[in-house]
């Protein structure tokens, strides 16, 4: 049995899901306690309640994913008291890309008295699809768009009608899919007619109309693994020897998502160092203080104190002009795809139509010109790009800090 509450534009409305089937309201779950442990309770949060952002991080654990967040998402999120889930989208060579999402605590607190939930799904995750498949729901002031495939959910967007095609184009172009790639559309809540303002007609083809969520609510829960979603306390502090032993072993890292979060990702880098440098500074001051009579314990945060100051000296980079440069130096039609620096060595992946002349533009800058290209170009099938990888070293050119 799975009792929801779902939660959107200021408004409640509480789902019993049994059996393949769904009914509005507890039925008689208004006469026993919420919390029987056979009954799983979900709380489906509205996008209007949610903060929902996609970041890289250096390969981590799970359990260290979910400290890392914890202590940056103060600074991610717009709200005072801030609670989050999170899932791991894809894991590379060298980083992982997470979808986070973020919500008021205070609000979910409210919500909890009468209504005690294991599980917090954000609206847009519980709509899922094998196929390309577009959802439709209707809300008071418009539309949300979710967009799934393998039985994941992608991305989403909320617009107000009229809605124009190349609105739904580019949503599209976020998950690299284009209108006729769409096998199917689900619409909740809207008519045919209405359908007309806000769909191409490629797309209105293929539409399913559903009054409401009740009839396909128990097939996309049956879809979700809720254990991604349980609701789990993790702690917004941070200790000194989990903050030292972390830039110890990940180093000082920078991941730019250029395209996307350029300013941001250099706050937080800035603040990563600030903080770390007032941790140093404090261990210096009790050393001193104790003319070198330290405590087991604090010997080995000194250690380790040694350490990530050694990162901080020789891996800081101003990596401003050295992007500015790549801007300067790359032809039209070229994008840069992500930008690291690690321990003062400079990734960056360039899609492009000509590698040759990538190259060569490259080899004739004095900052650039003893790159590495890690391997040979690769073909994107999707934008039919050749795909670079370049490594360059900077700790030459680099200044201390």
């Amino acid at each position: 049995m799975i009792l929801l509450k779902y939660y959107s534009s200021g408004e409640s409305k509480v789902y019993r899901v049994s059996k393949n089937r769904c009914y509005e309201g507890l039925g008689l779950y208004n006469k026993i306690p919420l919390t029987i442990p056979f009954v799983k309770r979900i709380l489906l949060l509205g996008k209007d309640s949610l903060f929902v952002s996609t970041k890289k991080f250096p390969l981590l654990s799970e359990s260290e994913l979910r400290k890392a967040i914890g202590y940056q998402i103060s600074e991610l999120v717009p709200f005072e008291e801030p609670d989050f889930g999170f899932k791991i989208l894809r894991r590379g060579e060298n980083f992982l890309e997470a979808k986070i999402w973020a919500w008021d605590k205070r609000l979910t607190e409210e919500l909890a008295k009468d209504f005690p939930f294991s599980y917090v799904l954000p609206e847009e995750e519980l709509f899922r699809a094998e196929e390309p498949t577009l959802f439709v729901v209707k809300k008071e002031k418009g539309y949300l768009f979710v967009f799934s495939e393998k039985k994941e959910s992608l991305n989403s967007l909320f617009l107000k009608p009229p809605i124009t095609e190349s609105e739904l184009k580019l949503f599209l172009k976020s998950v690299r899919r284009e209108l006729t790639e769409i096998k199917k559309v689900f619409l909740y809540g809207t008519t045919r007619e209405e359908s007309e303002a806000i769909l191409p007609s490629v797309l209105r083809s293929l539409a399913t109309y559903r009054e409401s969520l009740l009839e396909d609510l128990p097939g996309l829960i049956s879809l979700i693994n809720l254990k991604n979603y349980r609701l789990k306390r993790a702690s917004k502090a941070i200790s000194l020897e989990e903050l030292l032993r972390f830039a110890v072993r990940y180093g000082i890292i920078i991941t730019l998502a250029v395209e996307a979060n350029l300013l941001f990702s250099l706050f937080e880098y800035e603040r990563t160092i600030k903080v770390l440098r007032e941790k140093l500074s404090e261990l210096e001051r009790v050393r001193v203080d104790k003319g070198g009579n330290l405590s087991h314990e604090e010997r080995r945060l000194m250690e380790l104190a040694e350490e990530v100051h050694a990162h901080i000296k020789y891996s800081y980079f101003p990596f401003m002009p050295l992007l500015n440069r790549l801007a300067e130096l790359l032809p039209e039609g070229t994008r840069l795809i992500n930008f690291q620096i690690v321990e003062g060595v400079a990734n960056f992946n360039i899609e492009c139509p000509e590698p040759e002349e990538i190259i060569k533009r490259l080899r004739g800058d004095d900052l650039l010109r003893d790159f590495k290209l890690k391997e040979p170009p690769i073909l994107d099938r999707g934008s039919n790009l050749q795909r670079l990888e370049f490594e360059v070293d900077l700790r030459g050119t680099g200044s201390e800090v």
